[in-house]
Parts: C-alpha cells; structure tokens; sequence
C-alpha cells in the first residue's frame, strides 16, 4: 500500500488599492474565496493585512500565506513566529 502525500491548500492575501489609500483585502484557499467573516475587508489599513495573515496562519497551520504585490509591504518587519493576535 502506498501513501498518498497531503498537499497543504493554497493560502493567498489579494489586496487592490482604493482611491482613498485603503485596501480591498480578500483570503483565498485554492484560489476560491475564504467566505468566513474575518478574512477580508473592502477598506481596510496595513494594520488589516497583518491581522488577516495572522488569522490564516493560525486557521492553516503548516500552509504558507502568499501575499499580493500591493500589500506586501505590510508585512516587512513582522516576525513569522509572532503569530498572536
């Protein structure tokens, strides 16, 4: 009998800037859209990305969260094993 290795799913932050400087911040699995609320916002701050990506890295432990191009900058200098909200 051969076992099958258990791919983590595909983990993603999309951000897209409004006009007024805020985020339109989605999560992701597998490319379709974390649905729970929590894990996204139409307005949100840097601050938002940095609790959102906590709050995936706390619901998919050993899955790595990509984030977008447009907040990424929003992580520097966070700390990957400081995962408290």
């Amino acid at each position: 009998m051969s076992l099958t290795p258990i791919n983590p799913p595909q983990i993603e932050i999309r951000c897209k800037k409004n006009e007024d400087g805020t985020f339109e911040i989605g999560s992701y699995e597998d490319g379709n859209a974390i649905v729970e609320s929590g894990f996204s916002t139409p307005t949100g701050t840097c601050d938002d990305v940095v609790d959102i990506y906590k709050r995936l890295r706390k619901s998919y432990p050993g899955s790595p969260v990509d984030v977008g191009a447009a907040c990424e900058f929003c992580l520097n200098g966070l700390d990957d094993s400081d995962d408290s909200e």
